[in-house]
């Protein structure tokens, strides 16, 4: 391509959300990480990628029947990848 539309494809990647960069990708290494793979075949059942799990609140986290320590532990781990 042109200089100029490579120019123009790196300022749109730029400009995406990070959350997008995670579509698709699974969530059983960041549990693992955390000592909670015995939930990941539950956020599997909710097609629940790391994209997802970065946009959803807390309140979403404990409709699926996640103890609110792990969901504390989530986050925290979701807010120091940010």
């Amino acid at each position: 391509p042109w200089p100029i539309q490579q120019q123009h494809h790196q300022q749109q990647q730029q400009q995406q959300p990070a959350w997008l960069s995670n579509i698709n990708q699974p969530v059983g290494q960041l549990l693992a990480g955390l000592g909670l793979q015995e939930f990941e075949p539950l956020l599997q059942q909710q097609a629940v990628d790391l994209a997802a799990l970065q946009l959803m609140e807390e309140r979403h986290l404990a409709q699926l029947g996640l103890p609110i320590g792990v969901v504390v532990k989530i986050k925290a781990a979701l807010a120091a990848m940010q």
